[in-house]
């Protein structure tokens, strides 16, 4: 996507496209989303959901009865 385009998405979403584009732009909003990436990483979350059961992540979606069980015997 175009920065243009997705300009326009910002537009069409009701936001201000300099301001999210000078926020997109920052050195301070760069390093925090850095940081909360490296935290992500080193939680073991990769993927989409992830639940914490006993400080353990399951990845993925699972079944009820999956999550059942774990928490059962944790």
């Amino acid at each position: 996507m175009s920065e243009d385009e997705l300009g326009d998405v910002v537009e069409g979403l009701g936001m201000n496209r300099s301001e999210v584009k000078e926020c997109a732009d920052s050195d301070v909003i760069k390093d925090l989303v850095t940081a909360q990436e490296n935290e992500i990483k080193e939680a073991g979350v990769y993927g989409t959901p992830t639940v914490f059961i006993d400080g353990e992540p399951i990845v993925g979606p699972k079944p009820y009865r999956v999550y059942a069980r774990l928490i059962k015997t944790e």
